[in-house]
């Protein structure tokens, strides 16, 4: 007979209310974890949540201490773990609460196969998810989507990335000793693996998305209409705030308009661009996400300019898939698989250059509107088949049972 299979989740997932929400909250990262849990759920999995709320450390936030909670999750339990939210010594609360927390899950669940997946490889360390595991006889699985250092341009603290060393001597010594590995790019699983097995899973398009998704309709094609473009999301160069600047200053097509929205340590150079050229460039501001898909439905085309230097290869970016889901004519550049697994469904640029990104504007500006259309309802057609969470669960789950 089958065995059932419970899974105990551990990660910084939250329901996405104003009560948890902070500067702290990734809502692409959230979104991610909602997705995983619920489509393993739907799967037939018993899935049970260990989460540490993020918030940023006292003097930021200057709440010195979280109570723990147990709560309902989508009918998953949900346990957020106390902390006192101090730097370092959050991490070892964490490590504490969520160690005596899946010891008696492990008990609870004495004859079903056990599995401890972790987001990442901090929220708790994966030292300890490898630990646990060896302690509770579980299999032990990371979901790695945030690996390597982080961009030198997020001016982060001595301390901070000193930190994230530790995290990243931790990743490579104990990713290939953890039971199963699912990566965000190949370049993850063939670099922290140590050659052990490894599933890619780029992402996926959850109830979030699903939900809000609107009837797609043909603009008129005039010659003189405006094509209205966005870039959203983290207000970054490495999102392509400064690759868009440079693009204007060569694309002088008054039908040009841009429109930016998110938040990031860039906003200032969209603000002054928003001051130098008015009429072709706007700032919306920082968006929940029913905004933001209003704004999606008045967008004639999304940008997405990731722009990834050697050092940032274990990267992906997840709002590219929410931008394919979401039906309209998708600009990206080639980073990663891109251009292998979606180039049928969005237009690929050749380079990271302002040149080709100009090029492109002025190439959509002639293109008939009917073709664009149908390229963003052909990626929609393929985001809803193929890349929901649910379907992509069916994939991890498998991988994570299999003998």
């Amino acid at each position: 007979m089958k065995k059932q299979t419970a899974i105990a989740f551990l990660g910084a997932l939250v329901p996405d209310t104003p009560e948890y929400r902070s500067i702290a909250l990734r809502r692409s990262g959230n979104m991610v974890q909602d997705g995983l849990v619920c489509g393993l759920k739907a799967r037939g999995a018993e899935v049970e949540i260990f989460s540490a709320q993020p918030r940023p450390s006292y003097p930021r936030d200057r709440k010195l201490f979280y109570r723990g909670r147990k709560i309902d999750y989508r009918g998953m339990k949900m346990h957020l773990v106390p902390f006192f939210n101090i730097l370092v010594i959050k991490t070892i609360c964490i490590i504490l609460c969520e160690t005596g927390a899946i010891i008696a899950w492990a008990l609870r669940n004495r004859g079903k196969q056990r599995i401890l997946l972790v987001y990442n490889t901090f929220t708790p360390p994966l030292a300890i998810v490898w630990l646990l595991g060896k302690i509770t006889r579980s299999r032990s699985a990371a979901l790695l989507y945030d690996q390597g250092m982080p961009p030198r341009e997020l001016h982060l603290s001595p301390l901070k990335r000193f930190i994230y060393r530790l995290v990243e001597i931790n990743a490579k010594f104990f990713i290939p000793r953890i039971d199963r590995r699912i990566v965000i790019n190949e370049a993850v699983g063939r670099d922290y693996g140590g050659g052990k097995d490894f599933l890619v899973v780029d992402g996926g398009i959850s109830h979030n998305i699903l939900d809000r998704l609107f009837e797609l309709e043909t603009p008129p094609q005039t010659e003189n209409r405006p094509m209205t473009f966005l870039l959203a999301g983290l207000i970054s160069p490495i999102n392509g705030t400064r690759l868009l600047g440079e693009a204007l200053t060569i694309a002088r097509d008054p039908r040009i308009r841009v429109v930016v929205a998110g938040n990031g340590h860039d906003l200032p150079y969209i603000e002054e661009w928003c001051a130098r050229e008015p009429e072709r460039v706007s700032y919306a501001g920082s968006l929940n996400l029913d905004e933001l898909f209003e704004l999606y439905a008045r967008t004639d085309v999304l940008l997405n300019l990731r722009v990834l230097s050697e050092a940032d290869k274990y990267l992906f970016p997840s709002k590219f898939l929410e931008y394919l889901a979401v039906g309209k004519p998708t600009v990206t550049t080639p980073a990663g698989h891109i251009e292998r697994e979606y180039g049928a469904y969005c237009f690929v640029m050749k380079d990271c250059t302002a040149q080709t990104l100009a090029q492109t504007f002025d190439q959509l500006l002639e293109t008939p509107t009917g073709e664009l259309s149908d390229r963003g309802r052909k990626a929609r057609k393929f985001m809803v088949e193929n890349r929901t969470w649910e379907s992509r669960s069916a994939e991890i789950l498998d991988y994570l049972i299999r003998p």
